[in-house]
């Protein structure tokens, strides 16, 4: 199972192109892989500065999202940030960090207040299992809510708006059944409505959006080694959406997967 992740970057007090290189990458996660380093080089100056990180999921296998807040020291250097693999089965909580940049991370059901932001929210997720003999029914379900608010100035006409890139709703439902033939899973996201700016123009606006995905697959012997056999069909509806502005995804797609285990 390959399991992906958007990051993007969005303004604080620090400037992309001023302050720091901007971000709007996928990061993948095949299975055994723990965790990815995402460099952004950032530049210092005499004051403290800030930026963002937004984690968004494309696939089913990531539950939620999250925000993290880097700090940019007065000092010389280049920071580099550690994505911690933690948020892959629970809300991001976590950003390790080095060479001089620091983070907040925010997740889970939280509620924070900054000079500058105010972010309140909750993460709800169920699972649930029955076995009926040689057959295993699963679901799970996972509901975010995020309302983060920009507070840098009272008297701007876009006080209170969201913050950029971040839904105030998104969810994600899956439903699978194993049993001796082959084993059968669907799954799915939703991702509110989001602006790719603090100022909510309309050309800067970004639709919600629904992907839908299939996998079937199975697992047999080879000898003493295990092998299993995986077909995954993503975006069943051919929907096409962005997740970063100006970064269309892709359409419809599969991916044929052997993986052997002795």
């Amino acid at each position: 199972e390959i399991v992906t992740v958007m990051v993007a970057t969005y303004d604080g007090s620090a400037r992309q192109g001023d302050d720091y290189s901007g971000v709007g990458a996928k990061l993948y996660f095949p299975m055994g892989l723990e965790s990815r380093t995402l460099e952004i080089p950032v530049g210092h100056g005499t004051e403290e500065k800030d930026f963002y990180v937004t984690l968004t999921p494309v696939s089913e296998c990531t539950a939620g999202l999250g925000t993290a807040r880097v700090v940019i020291p007065a000092a010389e250097g280049d920071g580099e940030l550690m994505l911690d693999d933690r948020y892959l089965d629970e809300p991001f909580a976590d950003v390790l960090s080095n060479n001089g940049a620091t983070v907040d991370g925010t997740g889970g059901s939280f509620s924070t207040s900054e000079k500058e932001r105010e972010i309140i929210g909750l993460d709800v997720t169920t699972r649930a299992a029955r076995q009926l003999g040689r057959h295993t029914l699963t679901a799970a379900v996972n509901y975010s809510l995020q309302r983060a608010r920009d507070h840098t100035n009272p008297q701007s006409p876009f006080y209170d708006y969201q913050i950029a890139y971040i839904p105030l709703h998104s969810g994600s439902a899956s439903l699978g059944w194993e049993n001796p033939w082959l084993n059968v899973a669907f799954g799915g996201h939703v991702i509110g409505e989001r602006w790719s700016t603090n100022e909510h123009q309309n050309s800067t606006h970004i639709d919600s959006y629904t992907e839908l995905s299939a996998t079937v697959w199975r697992r047999f012997h080879i000898g003493r080694p295990v092998a299993e056999v995986r077909f995954d069909l993503k975006n069943l509806t051919d929907r096409q959406y962005e997740i970063v502005r100006s970064y269309p995804m892709p359409g419809r797609c599969w991916q044929l997967t052997l993986k052997i285990e002795n």
